[in-house]
């Protein structure tokens, strides 16, 4: 159930858990590539379509450099 995006309260409580905690402490273990698939998500949903590949440097743009002091 945790795989497959379940809520952990309503995992905890199926199973009779006493907490939420207890469930995490047994069940994580499963989850192993669960921060990646939340950050894939979470660029999903922010319309950036980023994933773990992208450079964040690629979408800066810099600014042409100016003279700070003008010519004679």
């Amino acid at each position: 159930m945790l795989a497959a995006g379940v809520n952990i309260k309503l995992v905890s409580e199926r199973l009779g858990h006493s907490s939420s905690a207890v469930t995490m402490d047994t069940y994580t273990h499963l989850l192993d590539n669960a921060q990646a698939e939340v950050a894939e998500r979470l660029a999903d949903l922010l319309g950036n379509g980023a994933s773990k590949s992208d450079d964040p440097l690629e979408s800066i743009e810099v600014p042409e450099q100016t003279a700070l002091m003008p010519s004679v």
